[in-house]
Formats: C-alpha cells, structure tokens, sequence
C-alpha cells in the first residue's frame, strides 16, 4: 500500500518488501548521497542492509553508514552524523531500525541544514524550518513513533546518570516510512519492548482528560489495547505469527496518526519514567514496566472506573456493579500480572535501587524546581513519592 498521510506530508509503504525500491524512492524524491544509520546488535539486521544496500546502488545512488548501538539515544552521535553528513556532502537520511534510530535520523536531518548553534534547536522556541529529507525503514512493532514530531535524545554525566535534549518541531516528520510485518523480524530487540511502549501510549491516550469525554475515543483506545494484548499473547505462542504483529503495528499507527485523539505533550507519567532512566541509565522500556503498575496502584483512589472499565474490556474481569473498588482492585492484579509477564525489571529494586535514591529520582523529574509534573494526572512531590515506594 502506497498512501499519503492527510495530516503531514509523510508517504506510506507497506507492501510486503517496499524496502527492495528504497533505493528508487530516495532518487524520486531528489536523494543522491544517503547517509544510511542502523543498528548492528544483533546479526539478524545484515539480510536486510544487503538488500537495502543493493537498492541503492542500482539507483545510481552513494551511501555511508553511520552505526547506533545507544538504547538510549546518544547527542555524540549527532554529532558523529554531523561529520559524515559535512565530508560527503549527504543530502538524504536513511534510517533503519525502531524509535532510538528514528530519533537520531531526525535530528541529524535538522543538525546538518541549521546555521546556528546546534544545541538552540533543543530551545522551547527553536527557529528549525528545514531538514535533510529522512525516510525511515522501521523494523519495530512501535512504528507508530516514526511518525511523531518530538524526539529525546541523551547525554551521559560524569556521574553515571543522564540529561535530556528534547527537539519538537513539524519538519521531524520524515518524508516516508516503510513498515510490515515480515520486517521486525529484522529488528534487534525482543517484541515485549515496543509492546510496553505502545501501552504506554494508549494509557496516555485513554486517561487523557481531553479524550476522556469522547465516547468513540474511548472505545477506539480500548480496541486497541485489547488488540496489543491479545496478539502479543499469540506472538508469545508462535513467534512466526504476522499477522499479530501486523495488528500490532497497526495500533502503534492508529495511536500517532488517528486526528481524533487530543495527544498531551507533558505526561507526569512519562516525566517519572524519564527520570527513572535518567538516573539509571536503563531502557525506557524497564522505567514503564516499574512506574505504569505502581501508577495504576496510586491513581485507584480517583479513577476507579475507568481503570475498572480496562479491567473488564482488556482483561476479562467481570464488573461488579455494586462494588467497583472490588473490580478495580482485580483489574490492578491483572495488570500487575501482565507486567511480570514481560521479565523485565519489575520494581526499582530491579535496577539496585533502594530508597536512597528516591531523591535523586525527583530530582532529575525537576523537583524542586517545579512544583508538579503536569499531564492526565498532576502529579505533586509527595504523590510521585508514593508512586515510588509503591514501584520499590
């Protein structure tokens, strides 16, 4: 399927190899020399760069590499991409691989066309107005970040721990994405790990106090949560199943590009999970499987019955009527259950944490500089405390 996206101007390709006219794709749209980024951690990725290599060259078309092996995503290695981009006169950015190598790509896109320092264009009110163009292969179940126009990139501290450049802005989106299923057999990590995130994002989208009135809203997000729910448990069973990760992806899309849903920049949840990864140097993937159960455990008090409506919807927990807290109760058990499942860090004990480093969590969510994380739910210095404990 070849279509353009109606709320940017991003192609979508997702035949069954469309990666084999990559090549073709990249000269149409103007491309000569790609600077084509990837990840190599895991042997299963050199099929696919041979074939995507073979594209370009019966293109007519030069290339360099550039390697990404940062699960978080590193600002030196923009600025490796800068140097490349300079001394080959790059004018396409290729990315293979899931969110960490899209957020590189897009970055270096901006870095090399910007005139002034490189660092003003992770300002608030940046002045970004053009881009190498970046077209992007996803080998991730989450491709549905492909199409975001915010990316987080990292920087690590003499101390271990790390700080945050974030750039938002139109020109991130890419020029087109390629995805289907047969790809994230290409792609180095476990599917567990875009799994959580795409959760992460359909919790964000159904606690949203400006979706949560918005009837269709909330049965499009439940959907989809009972989707990513129920084919990660056939990928489970059979690894080899496309068409569940076909319907996982596609809820990853459904979830960026659906102009129904109200996206909420500033996320408390998220900020915690940031934080968490910005002291421990670990996967965001591991920070949201900690900090979404004890959440969920916090916010009970306050939203019973939407939680309990997840309970019933996704996992099957009958409502009981005369007593939601009951049902909701249930609901948490079977998220915390769903969570284990992953074996991933669980608790903060997990990455060695103990309840000295619960300051230095709050600090790096920026307190006490401000007073709340704002999002869905506002979240003060003694609530994140408690949602801390809870994730001890």
């Amino acid at each position: 399927m070849h279509n353009l996206n109606p709320l940017s101007d991003t192609l979508i390709f997702n035949d069954e190899n469309a990666e084999n006219d990559v090549g073709r794709q990249i000269k149409y749209l103007g491309g000569t020399n790609v600077l084509v980024i990837f990840n190599d951690k895991n042997s299963k990725v050199n099929p696919l760069l041979d074939k995507i290599r073979r594209s370009l060259k019966n293109s007519g078309l030069d290339y360099v590499e550039l390697v990404n092996n940062d699960v978080n995503p590193r600002v030196e290695k923009v600025f490796d991409g800068l140097k490349i981009c300079q001394n080959n006169e790059v004018d396409f950015v290729l990315c293979i691989g899931g969110e960490s190598e899209f957020a590189i790509a897009k970055v270096i896109g901006v870095a090399a066309v910007y005139d002034d320092n490189f660092y003003n264009i992770f300002k608030a009110e940046n002045d970004i107005d053009k881009t190498l163009p970046v077209g992007i292969i996803s080998t991730s179940l989450h491709t549905g970040a492909a199409f975001f126009h915010k990316v987080q990139l990292s920087h690590k501290l003499d101390d271990g721990s790390l700080t945050f450049y974030t750039c938002k802005n139109l020109v991130l989106r890419p020029r087109f994405v390629m995805f289907n299923a047969p790809l994230c057999r290409f792609d180095y990590q476990d599917p567990k790990y875009p799994v959580i995130r795409i959760i992460s994002y359909i919790c964000h989208r159904y606690f949203s106090k400006a979706n949560r009135s918005t009837v269709l809203v909330k049965c499009m997000t439940m959907s989809s949560f009972v989707c990513v729910y129920e084919m990660y448990k056939k990928i489970k069973r059979n690894p080899e199943d496309m068409d569940a990760f076909n319907n996982i992806i596609w809820a990853s899309v459904d979830m960026a590009l659906t102009p129904m849903y109200n996206i909420e920049e500033n996320v408390s949840v998220d900020a915690l999970a940031n934080a968490i990864v910005g002291v421990f140097d670990c996967p965001i993937e591991h920070a949201e499987n900690i900090v979404i159960p004890a959440w969920f455990e916090f916010a009970k008090t306050y939203l019973e019955r939407e939680i309990t409506q997840i309970g019933n919807v996704v996992f099957n927990v009958p409502i009981n009527f005369f007593d939601y807290t009951e049902t909701c109760k249930l609901t948490i058990v079977k998220i915390k259950e769903f969570a284990k499942s992953f074996d991933l860090p669980y608790k903060l004990r997990d990455l060695g944490a103990d309840g000295t480093r619960v300051e230095e969590i709050l600090y790096k969510a920026g307190f006490p500089e401000v007073e709340s994380l704002a999002g869905y739910t506002k979240l003060d210095k003694t609530a994140c405390e408690v949602i801390l404990s809870l994730a001890m």
